[in-house]
């Protein structure tokens, strides 16, 4: 669970359909703990035994959650652990927070496999945050707030200034993993611009391990190589199938990048769909 001295992680693991997964919810440890993320429903209870069975975090108190988007992985065990500590704040992107607040919503535009197990009611937001913002959660704990859309539209990391840590959330891709993502271009210009963050000693991310300065201009380089073939992929495919659907294109494209995970993938199909989007856009513009 511990990171440093002053951050710990959970690993929580959970399904889709068939699919085993897992997401990182990390706790901010100072005079009170700070969340960022709260994976899915029942993690809370995966939390509250964790911080009891440390002696020297069973006395403070959960006073902030930090979302870095509203997927169901990452809002799941909020509604709970809000109701079991009042005095606790919750914030996410302004964009996030229609989903957040109204899961059924969510589900209509964004449906997934058994969704309702995996959050189970709407979380109400004390506010917004965006890029850009500085939170003084406490003494010693500064948190920059960077804007980091593509993987969401709203998606955010935290940058905790003494600690010299970045929380990226779901925004950097994860090797061996399909990337999921509302827009290729935001998601290339998210990671260069996190990758060009100066001044951060750990990187930890909602499904890879925590890794240092020295291993991440490799991991930036490979995340963006990887949506940089996904790109080229798509727009092979769609001149050789010219009106080819986003189903027909995705297929194509997993075939073409022996990508390990099913073609039909909806999510994907959304990724590929908004990239053939972007494509289409960027060939009218010539």
């Amino acid at each position: 669970m511990k990171i440093t001295d002053k951050i710990h992680r959970l690993r929580i693991s959970f399904q889709i359909g068939d699919l085993e997964r897992f997401v990182y919810m990390y706790v901010l440890v100072g005079e009170n703990v700070h969340l960022v993320d709260t994976g899915v429903s029942g993690a809370e209870q995966i939390l509250t035994a964790a911080l009891a069975e440390d002696e020297t975090l069973s006395n403070r108190k959960i006073k902030t959650i930090l979302l870095t988007h509203a997927h169901p992985d990452h809002i799941g065990g909020a509604a709970a652990l809000l109701e079991a500590n009042p005095d606790c704040r919750i914030f996410a992107g302004a964009a996030e927070r229609e989903w957040a607040e109204n899961i059924d919503k969510q589900f209509e535009e964004r449906p997934i496999p058994n969704f309702y197990s995996l959050v189970n009611r709407s979380v109400k937001l004390n506010g917004t945050i965006e890029d850009g913002d500085v939170l003084e959660l406490e003494d010693g704990m500064t948190i920059q707030v960077i804007g980091s859309p593509g993987h969401s539209n709203g998606s955010l990391s935290f940058y905790w200034v003494e600690e010299e840590t970045l929380l990226t959330g779901d925004a950097v891709p994860v090797a061996g993993d399909i990337p999921i993502f509302v827009g290729m271009a935001q998601s290339v210009e998210t990671l260069k611009k996190l990758g060009g963050r100066p001044n951060v000693k750990l990187y930890l991310s909602a499904w890879d391990e925590a890794y240092d300065d020295r291993a991440a201009p490799e991991k930036f380089d490979a995340a963006i190589g990887k949506m940089k073939r996904i790109k080229a992929a798509v727009s092979e495919e769609m001149r050789k199938n010219a009106g080819g659907s986003p189903e027909e294109i995705c297929q194509a494209v997993c075939r073409n990048l022996n990508l390990d995970a099913p073609a039909g993938n909806p999510l994907f199909i959304k990724s590929v769909a908004a990239t053939m989007d972007e494509i289409q856009k960027e060939e009218g513009e010539k």
